[in-house]
């Protein structure tokens, strides 16, 4: 899967991966999203919504910063 504008393709990635990498736990992005606990969040009927926006704000951010941003 790729995102990404229609001039450049970005591969991908899975909220596990974008954890891994920046360190995050579900209790940390519960935090960030003011959820009352980890649990909360990873039940959330908006989970799938959530992880994908933080994805593509990873994807984004590593970019733009990447090509000297």
């Amino acid at each position: 899967m790729y995102l990404g504008s229609k001039t450049r393709k970005i591969k991908a990635m899975t909220i596990q991966e974008v954890k891994k990498e920046l360190g995050l736990t579900d209790a940390d992005i519960a935090e960030f999203f003011k959820y009352a606990n980890a649990n909360s969040y990873a039940t959330s009927a908006r989970k799938e919504k959530l992880d994908h926006g933080i994805i593509k704000m990873f994807l984004a951010c590593r970019d733009h910063f990447s090509n000297g941003g």
